[in-house]
């Protein structure tokens, strides 16, 4: 064959070639990320709590918002990139939330209070890889975070009106309906406080529980009936008060309370604030339910007056 044929001809053939290479790693990142051979090592670190799930899903958000979703492994997983800057969004599966590129956000009922809830972990990170990372193992990092957290209300009844009560309901307020990953337990940055995206309410259904045997204070026997409710919350909103209203049925009549969730102790230091209020539901003690206890008087007259209340992790409170 001429050589000029042939050198035309093998110059056709390399660019289809490399045509056809570039075709296939298209597809292999916008297509199917899950089975490219891998030069970033996408590692999730389980440290600050455990996995519920053996498999995960991952978001690839690029730099112009597009993402792609794969299922992983809970260990993670190779992916093959081309160079830009990324955010990575890893998540266990859960069917009460819907996760949008890294904001969480939870289903409401119809009248827009918070619904149910379930356990999962999920955490984020970006990634900025350079022309020159192509040829390199790099491995990535995501932190696992929980992402919900069971809060509890006990309340204590005492007092000359025990006889009249009939049962309590209750409703708190200032709860995130939406928010940052970033923003779970504990937040990644470990600040108390960060502002939901969506705010909203939530129903406390309180159960009657056994009996307590009567205390004897101060040579008096004091009666008690005590009510429990626990609800799993995505998280509280850094920007409001958390307020909660507590409905009592007694006999013919009502009784409402209020209690604003941050005001006790304000004045203490910050150390000290975990244990008096919510300041802590993000932060103190997170693998833990969230326990709020209050004694509430009843008295003859059909009036009801709040004793005390305290907050914190159920493990840092005598009373389980």
């Amino acid at each position: 064959m001429d050589i000029r044929i042939m050198s035309k001809y093998m110059k056709v053939h390399t660019k289809i070639g490399c045509f056809v290479l570039l075709l296939s790693l298209v597809s292999c990142i916008k297509e199917n990320l899950g089975i490219c051979p891998g030069s970033l090592d996408v590692v999730y670190d389980w440290t600050q709590t455990t996995p519920l799930a053996d498999t995960d899903s991952l978001m690839i958000i690029g730099k112009d918002g597009k993402s792609h979703i794969i299922s992983t492994s809970k260990e993670g997983a190779p992916l093959d990139l081309p160079s830009g800057e990324y955010r990575l969004v890893a998540y266990e599966g859960n069917p009460y939330v819907n996760i949008e590129n890294d904001v969480l956000t939870a289903q409401t009922t119809n009248e827009g209070q918070l619904g149910q809830l379930t356990p999962f972990r999920a955490g984020t990170n970006t990634l900025t890889l350079a022309p020159s990372d192509q040829t390199l193992n790099k491995k990535v990092e995501i932190t696992m975070w929980q992402q919900t957290r069971l809060f509890v209300v006990k309340v204590h009844f005492q007092g000359a009106g025990l006889k009249f009560l009939q049962g309590v309901s209750g409703q708190l307020d200032g709860i995130a309906i939406a928010r940052l990953i970033e923003h779970g337990f504990p937040p990644a940055d470990a600040k108390p406080r960060h502002a939901a995206i969506k705010t909203g309410l939530a129903d406390l259904v309180f159960e009657k529980q056994t009996t307590p045997p009567a205390k004897s204070m101060n040579n008096a026997v004091v009666e008690q009936q005590d009510f429990s409710a626990e609800k799993r919350l995505l998280g509280l909103d850094g920007n409001t008060d958390q307020k909660l209203k507590l409905t009592l049925n007694l006999d013919n009549t009502t009784q409402e309370l209020e209690i604003n969730l941050m005001d006790k102790s304000k004045s203490k230091a910050l150390s000290d604030q975990n244990k008096y209020n919510v300041l802590g539901f993000h932060v103190d003690d997170v693998l833990n339910p969230f326990l709020i206890e209050i004694t509430i008087r009843l008295g003859q007259d059909f009036t009801a007056d709040i004793v005390d209340w305290t907050a914190g992790p159920d493990s840092e409170l005598d009373a389980h």
